[in-house]
């Protein structure tokens, strides 16, 4: 794979998502990513950089964004 072909936060999302079924879809995959950010699979940094991408397509008063480590149950002593 080339790396001039990875997108992740080098376009804007503005005109890429278009109708209510691409919104949805978007907003689905968001919350998919929400849990792997609660369960402890991508850190904070790397969940509000995704959210910060996609901020133009969804409301993100619909997500979890600064919940403590030690609120969703992980430990810093693992």
């Amino acid at each position: 794979m080339n790396n001039n072909d990875r997108t992740f936060a080098k376009h804007s999302t503005v005109g890429k998502i278009g109708d209510k079924e691409d919104c949805k879809t978007v907003f689905a995959a968001l919350k998919l990513i929400e849990q792997l950010y609660r369960d402890g699979h991508i850190s904070a940094c790397i969940y509000r950089n995704i959210l910060a991408d996609y901020a133009d397509a969804v409301d993100l008063s619909q997500f979890v964004i600064n919940e403590s480590e030690t609120d969703r149950g992980v430990s810093k002593n693992v």
